[in-house]
């Protein structure tokens, strides 16, 4: 039986790793906080306004160690393959990562920074930066 069971783990092992060093994201987690906008074109109405949105709120943005990712069809072809990896549509998709990696709000419309920001502000994580930086 162990035999079978160590070439098994091996290729279990061999799977989870490249599956880990592909992802284009690993080198953020657990310092920053991810906003992706994915879209058809630079030119889409949504990806402009959430753009702004964003632009708007630099600071509140940095106070909570977000950066923010344009995924284009021209875009390299390791973030392309997060299309794949999370519920977009063709023109228009925000996903919000969190620090941890997870995926913790998906929308397919701008998504306004006060709600982002209360999002943020209701983590676990997030409480305990917000603790540190009172001290």
């Amino acid at each position: 039986m162990s035999k079978f069971l160590i070439p098994l783990i091996f290729v279990v092992m061999c799977s989870y790793s490249y599956t880990f060093a592909q992802d284009p994201l690993k080198k953020y987690r657990w310092n920053n906080r991810i906003v992706l906008l994915f879209a058809n074109s630079p030119d889409n109405d949504f990806l402009i306004r959430q753009e702004k949105i964003l632009e708007k709120e630099a600071e509140g943005m940095k106070d909570r160690d977000l950066l923010v990712i344009r995924i284009l069809p021209e875009s390299e072809k390791q973030l392309q393959e997060l299309r794949g990896k999370y519920k977009t549509r063709d023109s228009f998709t925000f996903v919000l990562i969190g620090k941890d990696g997870g995926e913790k709000k998906t929308s397919y419309s701008p998504v306004q920074t006060d709600e982002l920001f209360a999002l943020i502000d209701s983590m676990p994580m997030r409480k305990a930066e917000m603790r540190n930086e009172d001290q």
